[in-house]
């Protein structure tokens, strides 16, 4: 059966090993938390995405912010957490970064622009 979780899975065995990705706890002035709901997998999840080759962490935060949301100006903050998710998730062990990360203006709903 052809969904989006083995749609996912295929495409991730294809990538180069490590497999790395970064991902941001996003707050606005009212401390709320910036989830998405991504067309590619089931549940929410936190902004973020895959580090292309020749790229750094903070680089593909903000990349992967724009590309997902139209977010611009984001800037990366502490690191957080260090996860590995095992090849039995999608078919590829994955180490993900985890950021606190600021915009640089607050965000509203309204400026967001959604990937299709």
């Amino acid at each position: 059966m052809d969904t989006p979780a083995t749609r996912l899975a295929r495409f991730l065995r294809g990538l180069p090993a490590p497999l790395v990705a970064v991902d941001a706890l996003v707050r606005d002035d009212r401390r709320r938390l910036l989830i998405v709901d991504p067309v590619y997998k089931p549940g929410w999840d936190i902004v973020g995405g895959f580090v292309e080759a020749e790229e750094d962490l903070p680089a593909a935060l903000a990349r992967e912010a724009e590309e997902e949301l139209g977010l611009r100006g984001l800037r990366t903050g502490r690191l957080l957490a260090v996860d590995n998710l095992s090849a039995a998730a999608y078919g590829r062990a994955l180490l993900v970064f985890i950021f606190a990360a600021h915009p640089d203006r607050p965000v509203r709903a309204e400026d967001l622009v959604l990937q299709g």
